[in-house]
């Protein structure tokens, strides 16, 4: 958790302020990133980018409640930049192994891993078959921990919006994975 008082030191453009906000936050600002990109240096690339927009523009921040909000929708409008410059599509691809492994929790026997490896791979399947917005709602709540509100703030959607998408793809999920007699 950053300090309020870290933000407002950021706002006022100490450099140590934003080295500790970046300790906190660079790890997920780099998991979203990879989310919409499949080469670790176009990843690292973008974020350095979105570091330098992000310290550039500290001057902007008009609610320090809203930093990580805000950062990561600098970090989406870069990526936006970088694939429009790349004439790549704009599609997430969540197969980032470490957002699979966060959904389940737990291995113990060789046989409960077996069936542990079967249903993340059945979630990452269901989770491919997701329109790109539906996925990233996605991965910004599963893998970068962030609060429907957050989401909210960060994508320009209502949360209303946020929270149905959510639940329509866990139920998605579910239902996949109740069809092959696997229970979470």
């Amino acid at each position: 958790m950053i300090k309020i008082e870290t933000i407002q030191r950021f706002r006022l453009g100490e450099v140590d302020a934003f080295e500790e906000i970046l300790e906190v936050e660079s790890a997920g600002l780099l998991a979203y990133i990879s989310s919409f990109v499949h080469s670790k240096d176009a990843a690292d690339d973008i974020f350095q980018e979105s570091c330098l927009k992000i310290w550039t523009a500290h001057k902007q921040l008009r609610d320090p409640l809203q930093l990580r909000s805000w950062m990561f929708k600098i970090a989406r409008n870069t990526v936006y930049d970088f694939l429009r410059k790349s004439n790549l599509p704009v599609v997430i691809s969540v197969l980032d192994t470490e957002l699979i492994e966060n959904l389940s929790d737990y291995r113990k026997s060789p046989y409960e891993e077996a069936v542990n490896a079967e249903w993340r791979e059945l979630i990452r399947i269901e989770i491919d078959k997701m329109d790109s917005l539906t996925q990233e709602i996605f991965t910004l709540c599963y893998l970068n921990n962030m609060s429907f509100s957050e989401i909210s703030t960060t994508l320009n959607l209502p949360r209303g919006t946020v929270c149905s998408r959510i639940c329509r793809a866990l139920e998605r999920i579910r239902k996949s994975l109740k069809a092959k007699k696997i229970n979470l």
